[in-house]
């Protein structure tokens, strides 16, 4: 619920329902300013450059960036784009005699 849906609460006057409402506007000032805070925290050790990798907040991009064919055999490497080639060869001539008119 947004700080703008919550003020918007009719109460009626009614005493609980005020209650409730305070109540619930607390709750949502609490947490935008634990966000704030987390924000800030997060801003500040990234200004440091900081990568504390014990922090709860450190997440580990690395396998994300690495090739996972990298480390093949290039041999390896060339019998597959072979392979490739081989089940491409009989499709694309077809393919291409039929954009080119023939």
């Amino acid at each position: 619920m947004s700080m703008k849906e919550a003020l918007e609460i009719e109460t009626h006057n009614v005493g609980e329902i005020m209650k409730e409402k305070d109540a619930l506007i607390q709750r949502i000032v609490r947490e935008l300013n634990r966000a704030n805070d987390l924000k800030e925290k997060e801003w500040e050790r990234q200004q440091k450059g900081d990568n504390d990798e014990d922090s709860d907040m450190f997440i580990n991009t690395d396998p994300y960036f690495n090739a996972p064919h990298a480390s093949w055999h290039p041999m390896l490497l060339l019998v597959y784009l072979t392979i490739l080639l081989m089940h491409l060869s009989p499709v694309l001539p077809a393919s291409l005699a039929t954009y080119s008119g023939l």
